[in-house]
């Protein structure tokens, strides 16, 4: 078999470096918007979208992980979610991905229905799988 039509298995792991990342990033927003302006609707108004920006984030991941414990990508280019309990269902990329040298952004759609937003990065991916996974989603088979 060859090696870019090998499967690629993803485990799903919380990203130490985008989570430190997601949290700082809300935090200093927070404290430049708290201190940076007198009180008035406006902080208020952005206050509470960072607070939802936050939430979201952290629903997300939390959707993600519930619902799966690692990816697997086939040599046919289908996508399965292996799920906590062991099975194995079948997913499909919908729009939207972003590739680079240290960040994968997609989304993947079970056949519930149900919408996951993955993101990968290179301290939450084996560096191998990562690799592949990124030269496989750039130049698909």
């Amino acid at each position: 078999m060859e090696p870019l039509a090998s499967p690629i298995h993803i485990p799903i792991i919380r990203s130490r470096n985008l989570s430190v990342a997601v949290y700082a990033g809300h935090a200093i927003v927070a404290s430049a918007v708290a201190f940076g302006f007198s009180v008035s609707a406006f902080q208020l108004l952005a206050l509470s979208g960072l607070f939802v920006s936050f939430l979201l984030n952290y629903a997300n991941q939390s959707k993600l992980e519930r619902h799966a414990c690692a990816l697997l990508l086939r040599s046919s280019n289908e996508w399965e979610i292996i799920t906590p309990a062991g099975a194995c269902v079948r997913a499909t990329r919908v729009s939207g991905l972003f590739v680079s040298a240290g960040l994968v952004v997609f989304r993947l759609r079970i056949s519930n229905g149900v919408k996951l937003h993955v993101v990968l990065t290179a301290d939450n991916t084996p560096s191998d799988a990562f690799r592949r996974l990124r030269v496989r989603l750039q130049m698909p088979m």
